[in-house]
Order: C-alpha cells, then structure tokens, then sequence
C-alpha cells in the first residue's frame, strides 16, 4: 500500500519593498522622442515569484515539509528604463528579468510539527516560502533579494504552499486516536469490499468536514492518515489520492493497537512524547 494560520515562526530576512529610487514631484511616460541630453538608468520597480505548487498530506510526527510540493517557481524582476528632468521621472520601457529558482526554496523553521495545532476542524494551513539560494542582484549589482528572504507574489502578497497536517491513525479528524478510528477504517474496509463499492464511492472518515463526500480532499487526507501500516517495499505518498491507497484490515488493527498500548501506563509517556517511536513498534519496525 502507498503513504503519500500564520505557520511556526520562520528564521527569515522580512524584506522591505523594493525601492524605486528617489522619489521626483511627478512620473509619467517619456514622450516618444528622448531628449538627447539626458541619460538614461535602469531601476527594479518590482520582485516576485511565480509558483505552480500542489497540496501536501503530512502528520504531525513529521520533521520537514516536502520541497516536492513546489512544481515550479519562477522569480521574476521587472525594470524600469527612464530619466528625471526637471524633477518630472519619465518611462521609456519596461524589461524583465526571469529566472527559475525551483530547487531554491524551502520553508524557514517551519515543520509540521510545529506548525500543527490540535484545533477542531482545523487542519489545513498556509506555509510561508523562503528563498534559500544566493543573494541575487540587479544589473548593477545592487541586491534585490537576499538569501533566506520570504517570497512575494506579484500582488506583494507572501507567496504560501498549503498543507495538511494531522494525528497519524487519525481517520476520524478530531485529533485523537482511538478506537473509533480503528472502528471507521474496519467499516470502510468492509464496504469497499462488498461487490459494486470502490474508494471512490465509499467514503472513509464520519468527520463533518467529509461530510460523507467520498471525493472530499478531506476523505483523501483521513486515507493518507488511515493508511499506517505499509510492507517493506512501500513508503508513504503525501500526494496519493484515497483511491490510490490500500486502507484495510491491517491499518485498523494497527490503529486499534496503537490505542490500546497508548492507553497503558508502560507506553503512556511515549505516546505522548514520542508518537512516531510508539507507531514504530505497532507496526513493527522497531522491537519492543
């Protein structure tokens, strides 16, 4: 089987807008004939990115956001050429800069753990981006964004990735795991293995947010939380659709286990503690 609001603080440089130089009485468009007196400068009117990005399931157990979630990212400088004369700041043209900076971006100190809070029917939030790579600078050298500096969009808005992030085990979304979700993943089980019922018309988890809608990106998340105990040729999807997924028998007995050892005083503190060492001796990778 297949695993696939402002977040935790980021260690980040808030960059101020980019300035436009001295500011002149009045700006307008150069006539068409340029004096010939004058010369003329380049000056960055505006810095952004442009991102193509997809949603990512994680669970709170997690240590790192997915960089995978980015498809790509584009950063895009735009210039202004003009002069000033008589303190009036004329435009000739307009060019810009554009350069891909995909594999330059991350998430600050932003993890799914400490982005996660045990809010009811709040699991969804916004992760804000960082520029990771290497100072850049206009054509005159001039730095227009630094290293560890957060993104902007091209309104100015601070450019964001969504994600999902809950309990491991979790298929109820009320962020606890107990028997009720071993019960709801057993249940869903049964159904989709009744001649006629399939993933894609059964749904997994009795949470209002599905709101028994078994194409809600909800149900895919609960099935990506469900989804607990995989064989050694297998990993986790954070991407994978619930009709991508195996959610079965063994998941709920898994689950079920989690609770009972949870519930004990000799696992208690682990579960409290250290969650992801606890499901890995539920599911086996780990020895008792």
């Amino acid at each position: 089987e297949t695993s696939p609001v402002s977040t935790g603080t980021p260690s980040v440089t808030e960059t101020s807008p980019v300035p436009t130089g001295t500011s002149p009485v009045s700006s307008q468009t150069a006539p068409v004939s340029v004096p010939a007196d004058v010369t003329t400068t380049s000056v960055v009117a505006a810095v952004y990115v442009e991102l193509d990005s997809t949603y990512g399931f994680y669970m709170n157990i997690e240590d790192s956001f997915d960089t995978n979630q980015i498809k790509s990212a584009k950063l895009h400088t735009i210039y202004d050429i003009g002069y000033t004369q008589d303190d009036v700041k004329y435009t000739v043209s307009t060019f810009e800069d554009v350069i891909d900076i995909t594999d330059k971006i991350g998430f600050g100190n932003a993890t799914p753990g400490n982005t996660y809070k045990p809010v009811e029917n709040k699991f969804d939030y916004d992760v804000q981006l960082v520029y990771t790579g290497e100072a850049v600078k206009d054509k005159e050298g001039n730095q227009v964004l630094a290293s560890n500096s957060l993104l902007r969009d091209q309104e100015g808005n601070i450019a964001t990735v969504v994600v999902y992030i809950g309990l491991k085990g979790d298929t109820t979304l009320n962020n606890l795991v107990d028997g009720r979700d071993a019960t709801a993943t057993l249940t869903y089980y049964s159904k989709i293995s009744t001649e006629g019922n399939d993933a894609t018309n059964t749904y997994l988890s009795p949470s209002e947010l599905v709101n028994g809608n078994a194409g809600s990106v909800y149900d895919d998340f609960a099935a990506f939380l469900s989804d607990v105990k995989f064989d050694n040729n297998e990993k986790m999807d954070r991407f994978a659709k619930k009709s991508e997924r195996l959610v079965d028998g063994r998941d709920a007995s898994s689950i079920l286990t989690y609770y009972a050892k949870a519930s004990t005083v000799e696992y208690s503190d682990m579960a409290e503690n250290t969650p992801a060492q606890l499901w890995d001796i539920v599911t086996g990778s780990q020895d008792e």
